[in-house]
């Protein structure tokens, strides 16, 4: 017969168990939604979500046919910081919104004018809320803002170019707007880059058909007497046998906090390296080409719906507690997930010496933060860091579109039948030399990281990103390569 004394002995051994697991589970999950709780307070940044949704190309018109385009940052940044309050006052004061024609737009343009152009389009109810602008009208919520135009003589109106919608829109005030004059005179001579527009430039107005002439008025630099460095580049973080940088100690110590007790370290097959917290809730992985994956289970009893505007702030904070922040970052592109839960994927870009990084896909940008609900699940990052110039020599030139169209013309030709769906079998590829350059869509300066420059080595090069029918050709401006090509038609 078991005695009272050994009866309560047994019963304290199994309540000291009991609270030890129990013990052991609540510092495993407060450790968990400790850590969840500071990713779901949304508190709005606004300085700084002014920094990621901005302009992010300024063409400059002088009149008649002589163009510049801006890429100096700092004056980028000046003339945000003045016209910024110009668009803002004319959202909130317009009296009248009237469509224009295109050719009214583009009438606009070869004036005395600043053209801004959005690096994605966004309705005018975004803008609203990021610039805080209260109005009584919901004409300008429903617009997209694709570009907006000032033009000297037209001081009470500001010009919109609705893309998604192929609009073109006269936003009138009766308070003067602006004075582009003096903004303009503020560009330094020595660092002018004379331009024509393509229309101009191929005389398209000549040489096709009324069907193909787009009367295309994007901007093809007309003389090349400067050129962009070159720069061997880093990846964010490294690591060699399982050792970090203190900026990936920091990192890991940003997602998992100072307690590493149920943080498992693991080595993929590909070679990246893996902490996974708990049972999953969180890992990190880090890839051997320098890219960083965070994931985070949702939890469906902490969601709430969000707006876009609290998202993107969501995304934005994660970002800047998260390794390396570029200074030059900007919102590039969006999609708004629709399930269960409503969240949102906001695709990042950065400026390395003024250009932007090329981008080498639909959806391929280095900065990728996906919000759903109020929880950031994903993080995927692959930023470059430059690290050594590369010397120009004297025989170094910076080529023409023009050449790397040339240069790169059958191939393209095959690309445009294709996307055409133009199969006939006597197609002479000449008869849509000047076609195709009719159908230019969209110029850019940018930078390109190619891979394996010698031995380990990458190389941050300048290349030229030509949009033409909806597909993407990037040309290394040194050389004239096509260094890749994709279509935006999916």
């Amino acid at each position: 017969m078991i005695s009272k004394i050994e009866k309560a002995k047994s019963i304290a051994l199994i309540s000291l168990m009991l609270l030890a697991l129990f013990l052991t589970q609540w510092i495993l999950y407060d450790g968990l939604f400790a850590n969840h709780a500071k990713d779901y307070v949304v508190e709005y940044s606004a300085e700084k979500l002014l920094t990621i949704v901005r302009p992010q190309s300024y063409h400059i018109s002088f009149g008649g046919l002589s163009y510049t385009r801006v890429y100096n940052q700092m004056l980028q940044e000046r003339f945000w910081t003045e016209l910024r309050p110009v668009v803002v006052n004319a959202m909130r004061h317009y009296t009248s919104i009237e469509d224009i024609s295109r050719d009214d737009y583009l009438n606009m343009f070869t004036d005395l004018s600043i053209l801004m152009k959005m690096p994605l389009h966004l309705k005018g109810e975004t803008y609203m809320a990021l610039w805080e602008v209260e109005t009584t009208g919901d004409t300008l919520e429903g617009i997209y803002f694709s570009e907006i135009l000032m033009r000297s003589g037209s001081n009470h109106s500001m010009f919109i170019y609705d893309q998604p919608n192929e609009r073109y829109y006269r936003v009138r005030t009766e308070d003067r707007l602006h004075d582009v004059e003096a903004i303009i005179a503020a560009i330094p001579d020595e660092d002018i880059i004379e331009y024509r527009k393509i229309s101009h430039r191929f005389s398209l107005e000549n040489t096709v058909s009324e069907d193909y002439n787009q009367a295309n008025y994007e901007l093809i630099p007309f003389q090349y007497n400067y050129l962009v460095p070159q720069f061997t580049v880093g990846r964010e973080e490294l690591f060699e046998s399982d050792v970090f940088s203190s900026g990936a100690q920091g990192l890991i110590q940003t997602v998992f906090g100072d307690r590493m007790d149920f943080v498992k370290r693991m080595r993929d097959v590909n070679g990246a390296l893996i902490l996974m917290y708990g049972y999953g809730e969180r890992t990190l992985r880090f890839e051997s080409s320098g890219k960083v994956v965070f994931n985070q289970k949702f939890v469906p009893s902490l969601s709430k719906e969000l707006h876009f505007m609290e998202a993107l702030n969501l995304a934005v904070g994660r970002l800047e507690h998260f390794g390396v922040y570029p200074e030059a970052l900007f919102l590039a592109d969006y999609e708004t997930i629709t399930d269960t839960d409503k969240g949102y994927i906001f695709y990042f870009n950065y400026k390395v010496m003024n250009y932007a990084m090329a981008k080498e896909g639909k959806s391929d940008y280095p900065v990728k933060v996906f919000v759903k609900g109020n929880q950031v699940i994903q993080v995927d990052k692959n930023v470059v860091v430059p690290e050594t110039l590369i010397t120009i020599q004297e025989t170094d030139q910076l080529l023409s579109i023009d050449e790397c169209i040339s240069r790169n013309f059958l191939q393209m030709s095959v690309y445009y039948l294709q996307d055409k769906n133009i199969f006939t079998g006597d197609v002479n590829v000449n008869d849509y030399y000047f076609i195709i350059r009719s159908e230019i869509e969209a110029i850019d300066m940018t930078y390109y990281q190619l891979e394996g420059y010698f031995d380990d080595v990458q190389l941050l090069i300048p290349c030229w990103q030509v949009q033409i029918a909806g597909r993407v050709y990037l040309f290394d401006a040194y050389k004239g390569t096509l260094l890749k090509t994709f279509s935006l038609l999916g």
